[in-house]
């Protein structure tokens, strides 16, 4: 979203940004984070690569056509909500194809570089593209759960720091963007506080329309 703002600046009138990545999370300061907690950060690696493994295996029999049954059930994709079983025949349908796994692949790819190249394509387009929203309306919707890792206090708090710290620079690219964290909300506030998400809508619409 900031990167198509970026790019194309008289086509944006105002931003909403949910608990939003930001270009700089997966290095910088993130990574002087992880370098105090070494076993957590092997670990990370670890599960990344068993996740990408997963997800290109699960593409390939898709493309073959032989994802079912046991397979299909190790493949990470959507479930069927409890109250609405009939959504069953559907969701095997979609988890069947090859699309959801090489999207999740792609997008991984974008925001934190493929296994064994740190590097990333959505780092390096914001970088080269990053500028001033100038007075463009913009709001920074921020979880108050903040980060969540492996059960450890002290990096889970360090971890929101650079978290929260990446939200507020990226409201502090418009003279007319702010913070708002919401209460008690994960990171996720779409789902579980998608009222919030309304609210702030409406305000840059308004204050778009002002203009």
């Amino acid at each position: 979203v900031t990167l198509y703002a970026d790019l194309h600046p008289t086509e944006v009138v105002g931003l909403v940004l949910v608990d939003p990545a930001f270009a700089s999370q997966n290095h910088d300061n993130a990574l002087a984070v992880w370098s105090a907690y070494p076993e957590i950060l092997a670990e990370q690696r670890r599960q990344q690569v068993a996740g990408w493994k997963l997800k290109q295996d699960c593409a390939d029999l898709a493309r073959a056509g032989q994802l079912k049954a046991e397979a299909l059930r190790a493949c990470p994709c959507i479930t069927a909500p409890k109250d609405q079983p009939e959504l069953a025949s559907y969701v095997v349908s979609y988890c069947s194809g090859a699309k959801q796994y090489e999207a999740m692949l792609a997008e991984e790819a974008a925001l934190t570089g493929t296994v064994g190249d740190s590097s990333s394509v959505s780092t390096a387009q914001e970088a080269a593209a990053a500028q001033s929203f100038g007075t463009t309306p913009l709001i920074v919707l921020t979880s108050a759960s903040g980060w969540r890792y492996a059960g450890r206090e002290e990096p889970n708090a360090l971890l929101t720091m650079v978290w929260r710290a990446g939200h507020v620079g990226l409201a502090a690219r418009s003279s007319r963007g702010k913070v708002v964290v919401v209460p008690n909300s994960g990171h996720l506030i779409q789902s579980n506080k998608p009222h919030a998400v309304v609210d702030a809508i409406r305000e840059v619409i308004d204050a778009a329309r002002r203009d």
